[in-house]
């Protein structure tokens, strides 16, 4: 059995893991840096074309490939960077700004945006 027949095995008995997509990544580049065709990550993840930039993480087959720890933080923070910007329409150095000063905690550091927000409103 071939590495891409253990995978499709590992669909079929619904074994998976998630990643978190970053506004860098491409449909093609998930495949190359996971090793998993492209026929297996529409069907795993009911794609109906290689789109993904309106979704937050995927499905791929298998257990996790090992990623260097700093490289997976660096990804992790990214997406998170991402998802700030698109919820506050604000630019990458405000999301750096409220993610850090929020341990890198979106729901704490959107809090936070929305409070500063509501007050700069009221003043002006």
């Amino acid at each position: 059995m071939d590495d891409e027949e253990q995978k499709l095995k590992g669909v079929e008995e619904e074994e998976f893991h998630e990643v978190m997509i970053a506004n860098s990544d491409t449909f093609e580049g998930i495949c190359l840096r996971h090793k998993v065709k492209a026929q297996t990550l529409r069907r795993l993840n009911h794609l109906s074309s290689n789109s993904i930039h309106s979704l937050k993480t995927l499905r791929l087959p298998g257990q996790p490939i090992q990623e260097d720890p700093e490289v997976l933080l660096k990804r992790q923070r990214l997406a998170l960077l991402d998802e700030f910007m698109h919820e506050s329409k604000e630019g990458d150095m405000e999301a750096q700004y409220y993610l850090e000063n929020n341990s890198w905690k979106i729901e704490f550091a959107l809090a936070e945006w929305k409070n500063d927000d509501e007050a700069a409103s009221k003043t002006c």
